[in-house]
C-alpha cells in the first residue's frame, strides 16, 4: 500500500486534479502532496489527507 502520491498541478485542469485524487482513492494512498503554482510561489505545500479531506500547509524551501 502506497502512503503518499505527489499531485503536482503546475497548469493542470480541475479535472485532470479530479482524476488523480480518484486514482489516489481507488489505490487506498492515505495522504497526497498538492504542490501547484500558487503553492510553488508562497513556498508551500499542502498535504491532504483522503479519508477526511483535511488539509494541512507547510512550508518549504529549494
Amino acid at each position: 500500500m502506497k502512503l503518499f502520491t505527489l499531485l503536482f498541478l503546475h497548469k493542470s485542469t480541475l479535472l485532470e486534479c479530479k482524476i488523480v485524487r480518484n486514482r489516489a482513492n481507488k489505490e487506498g494512498i492515505k495522504k497526497v502532496i498538492i504542490l501547484g503554482e500558487k503553492e510553488i510561489e508562497q513556498n508551500q505545500l499542502i498535504v491532504k489527507e483522503m479519508a477526511t479531506g483535511e488539509e494541512v500547509q507547510m512550508n518549504f524551501v529549494f
